[in-house]
């Protein structure tokens, strides 16, 4: 492996991404939040103080 493919180790590549995958692999289709409900992000963004 070189150096500019460094494994990327992280909650993502560890968990999320895994089980999405094998849900699909069941027949579970992926919709991504911003696709579901657009105004989702509006609703539940922090506020920095």
């Amino acid at each position: 492996m070189s150096k500019e493919m460094k494994p990327q180790f992280n909650e993502d590549t560890l968990s999320e991404q895994p089980a999405l995958e094998q849900l699909q692999r069941l027949k579970y289709s992926y919709i991504h939040g911003g696709e579901f409900d657009p105004e989702f992000n509006d609703r539940c963004e922090r506020l920095n103080p």
